[in-house]
């Protein structure tokens, strides 16, 4: 979801340098630009970031430990083939989420956190789910 032009983007929060630029070679494959999401866009529209010309450059230090990789523009098979290919890195990988009709019009933040909660609660599920 997420057309202007039917770009492919992906912003990028609370992410080490390090595995910034292994997630940003791999991204080099499958979409036109990597943003960093600044602290002081945390408060904006996620299409209003979307829109913007990228900043890939990692500059600061994120302001909670929340991290995420969220695509815009791509479809389910480019997803999971950049998942596949971050697997095979063996660095820890960050929180995934793509872009809906839902979250367009939401703040950052509020993506950042829900889609963070809603892992937290998924690893809970699973834990309990293997000891079955």
């Amino acid at each position: 979801m997420w057309e202007r032009g039917h770009m492919k983007k992906i912003l990028v929060y609370g992410i080490d340098e390090q595995r910034l630029g292994v997630i940003s070679g791999i991204a080099s494959n499958f979409c036109d630009e990597v943003h960093f999401v600044k602290n002081s866009e945390l408060s904006e529209r996620v299409i209003d970031i979307l829109e913007k010309e990228a900043d890939p450059k990692f500059s600061e230090q994120p302001l909670n430990e929340l991290e995420l990789c969220m695509f815009g523009g791509f479809d389910r098979e480019s997803i999971f083939e950049f998942i596949d290919m971050m697997k095979e890195t063996g660095i820890k990988r960050p929180v995934f989420a793509t872009v809906t009709s839902n979250n367009l019009e939401w703040d950052f933040e509020r993506v950042l956190v829900d889609v963070n909660q809603e892992h937290i609660e998924m690893q809970k599920m699973n834990a309990t789910n293997a000891k079955k």
